[in-house]
């Protein structure tokens, strides 16, 4: 009963903003599967496989700066619906990669696009961490961001599962299916636009901020300097997960792309199950952040053990862990960052986040692109496993003021 009063008490336009959001993700993880695929299908290189997952991190190197110019924008709404409608319409020059046969003209024609569509994601990500601060309570905070972050992995989970369905059709449909998703997501916007609109806020928004200005000020804390340590190290090597599992689908296991949805989709579901969990945790340790990294580094070793004998289908409940894991910590992670940042500098703070964790991701896909090219799949997920355990096990014994923290 207490749940579900609080439940009740998230504002209307919250709840308005998590179903465009849920749309959105959708689209999102439609694309996520999308795009390696394509790569590996038109070229059958690993290398520009991981060069495409690297391209999608690059706006991440400069969020820093577009945080700070979000932090000035009076009019954050408007910003939103042309992220929303720019996606839609630089989606559909994919297309362009299926009409030729010269291997640098489909980079071209897959990578500019994809380029432009990970900038606009990225102002928009932006703008939802501000939608977020001003529409939910210092009450409903956990609560809030557990059930927006777990419904995003649902929905993500259906547009992975719905891709093993159209790319049965063939490329060319699964993109046309991507541009109907976005286009409906804006209209869906319009409908909601003014809802948002109403809901102001209460400091100044014009008011200059340095570009690194809201991560300085967050690392002054010796405790979220641990944190972030760990954050960067988990996400240097999360970004090897999609090339990996590309690569051993198609060419280690010689399967259909729809065992690579099946994967990630099974990704996705831990991710959302362990972040619609977090709600119920009234105090999490922040020992359980390095106790995470010790378990998620067995985890791809396991990987590696399951895959060299080929029982791809015994990766599943693995796989599912490895998604259960970061949806926990994710959120509480999260939750703390929105609790301690100014509403006025909270597109620097989290802009220059991304631009940290979008620098190691970007290093980390290629080279996990060149990794596969000289070894097998499983190799990297060996190397990855061994790597984190370490992290895990330095952590935990090192990091006191994380270990010990409450979140």
């Amino acid at each position: 009963m207490d749940e579900q009063n609080k439940l009740q008490n998230l504002s209307t336009e919250f709840k308005i903003f998590l179903t465009l959001k849920s749309f959105m993700t959708f689209g999102g993880g439609f694309f996520y599967v999308l795009l390696p695929w394509m790569i590996i299908s038109l070229t059958g290189s690993p290398f520009l496989t991981g060069a495409a997952e690297g391209i999608v991190a690059i706006p991440l190197l400069t969020s820093f700066i577009i945080g700070s110019l979000i932090d000035k924008l009076k009019n954050k709404v408007n910003a939103f619906a042309f992220s929303v409608l720019g996606i839609a319409f630089f989606s559909s020059f994919l297309l362009f990669s299926l009409y030729t046969g010269v291997t640098y003209l489909v980079i071209i024609a897959i990578f500019v696009p994809t380029l432009i569509i990970s900038y606009l994601e990225d102002i928009q990500a932006t703008i939802s961490s501000f939608f977020d601060k001003i529409l939910l309570s210092r009450e409903n905070l956990k609560k809030g961001v557990s059930l927006r972050r777990g419904t995003r992995s649902l929905t993500n989970i259906m547009g992975i599962v719905i891709f093993a369905l159209f790319i049965s059709f063939g490329l060319r449909v699964s993109i046309y299916f991507l541009m109907v998703i976005y286009l409906l997501s804006f209209f869906i916007f319009l409908t909601i636009r003014k809802s948002l609109s109403t809901k102001k806020s209460q400091n100044d928004s014009t008011q200059t901020a340095r570009p690194f200005y809201g991560l300085t000020r967050f690392l002054s804390f010796p405790l979220m300097k641990e944190l972030t340590f760990i954050a960067i190290v988990g996400n240097f090597f999360f970004g090897m997960i999609i090339v990996g599992f590309t690569v051993m689908i198609k060419i280690y296991f010689g399967l259909g792309g729809a065992y690579l949805s099946y994967i990630l989709g099974i990704f996705a579901i831990g991710d959302g199950v362990g972040s619609l969990l977090t709600a119920k945790i009234r105090s999490a340790r922040g020992s359980i952040v390095a106790l995470s990294m010790i378990i998620l580094g067995i985890l791809f070793m396991a990987i590696y053990l399951i895959s060299s004998s080929h029982l791809y289908y015994i990766l599943f409940p693995v796989v599912f862990l490895i998604g259960l894991i970061p949806g926990i910590t994710n959120v509480l992670i999260y939750g703390f960052m929105l609790k301690n940042t100014d509403e006025k500098i909270i597109g620097s703070t989290f802009g220059s986040f991304s631009s940290l964790f979008g620098g190691v991701t970007f290093l980390s896909s290629m080279i996990s692109g060149g990794i596969l090219v000289y070894f097998t799949a499983p190799n990297l997920f060996l190397l990855m496993g061994v790597s984190i355990l370490i992290v895990g096990i330095i952590s935990r014994i090192i990091f006191r003021r994380l270990n010990a923290v409450s979140l």
